[in-house]
């Protein structure tokens, strides 16, 4: 395991991040693009300052970096075309698809072998599928440029991964993007968490965020699991799971309970001592509409 001081290789001495780098899985070198001594190569270098290892542009670690601007060029190439599309009012969906296509090929690092046009689920072809050695990893659904996303292409997009057996569904019309992870219930339509929701054709342009999001749609972020980390945290988050916790921790009403004695005397200059937790919960139940059975 990697101490806290590690865990930021920019701060080591060569030395240290040679120790770290023996640490490191091959999968994590990559990421942080370090050369086979250890040292960080950075993106325009042609040899190692710590070894004197020579790189081109074959040879270099593909980080994760280098693939984020990969997908910023490869954005920037096409978004021209895009705008034309959007300023025309165009209304064809395939129009989109094969602006997606070209932007998957030049900016995601796809190859034809990894993308898919012509497959069918549910009695209907799949705009794009992401194969990943034989297995569909992501579902893209494309809308017309010109076209508002709305809940209906979100279900289509989750129907048709549940089907393929993916558990990542994409929805686009080229300027707005979202990703959502999908779950397969018994019986029931796919639990559908939305993972992101950028613009690439707003006023603020491309930002760092935007890239950061859309790398999870790269190979190595779906082979890696990385989009099940912002899953996580939307999950733990929950609305009712935060309901819940308010409603049902003993210290959280605590905490709120002492807040609301402390704001009353400072208004009336009454201390209330009686206890308030019974009370409190049940008007957090009444305002948020739920309610929780006690546990036994």
């Amino acid at each position: 395991m990697l101490d806290k001081d590690e865990q930021n290789l920019d701060k080591l001495t060569p030395l240290r991040r040679l120790r770290t780098f023996k640490i490191l899985s091959k999968k994590e070198r990559l990421k942080y693009m370090l050369c086979k001594c250890g040292m960080e190569i950075s993106d325009d270098a042609v040899h190692c300052i710590c070894c004197g290892s020579k790189y081109t542009a074959k040879n270099k670690p593909s980080g994760k970096r280098t693939m984020m601007k990969a997908i910023n060029d490869g954005l920037m190439s096409h978004i021209e075309r895009l705008a034309k599309m959007v300023a025309k009012g165009s209304r064809n969906e395939e129009e989109t698809r094969r602006w997606v296509v070209d932007v998957l090929r030049t900016g995601f690092g796809y190859t034809d072998d990894h993308i898919e046009t012509e497959m069918k689920a549910l009695g209907k072809r799949v705009d794009i599928a992401i194969k990943i050695k034989g297995k569909v990893m992501l579902v893209i659904e494309c809308k017309a440029s010109s076209i508002n996303l709305n809940d209906s292409a979100t279900r289509q997009a989750a129907n048709y991964a549940t089907a393929l057996g993916s558990e990542w569904a994409a929805v686009t019309n080229g300027q707005k993007w979202l990703l959502y992870h999908v779950s397969p219930r018994q019986g029931e339509e796919p639990e559908v968490i939305e993972i992101f929701d950028v613009e690439v054709l707003n006023e603020d342009g491309i930002s760092k965020y935007d890239i950061e999001m859309l790398y999870l749609l790269t190979e190595e972020a779906l082979i890696d699991g990385e989009g099940l980390s912002p899953y996580h945290v939307r999950q733990c988050a929950s609305y009712d799971n935060v309901i819940e916790t308010i409603i049902n921790s003993e210290n959280i009403l605590n905490v709120i309970c002492n807040e609301l004695r402390d704001k009353y005397k400072e208004k009336t200059g009454v201390l209330v001592d009686e206890d308030l937790s019974d009370y409190l919960s049940e008007r957090l139940e009444i305002l948020f509409g739920v309610e929780f059975e006690e546990e036994e």
